[in-house]
């Protein structure tokens, strides 16, 4: 199964994460944490919405004989 890729939104927060540990910054890099967590989810819940899709297209069509 292939890799789900990474939404803006994460790499948004990914990258405020990265700049806000290295400058000390530690509240900045929890909330950027946090955003970074609710951004994955939300991706993810994206994709599961799309396989759950297409299983219900391929139990439609059968089997391909």
């Amino acid at each position: 199964m292939p890799r789900v890729k990474m939404s803006a939104a994460e790499w948004s927060a990914k990258g405020r994460q990265a700049v806000a540990l290295r400058y000390g910054r530690p509240e900045e890099a929890h909330r950027a944490g946090v955003d970074l967590l609710r951004a994955r989810a939300e991706t993810l819940t994206t994709e599961a919405e799309r396989l759950r899709a297409e299983a219900d297209e391929l139990e439609k069509t059968g089997p391909a004989l």
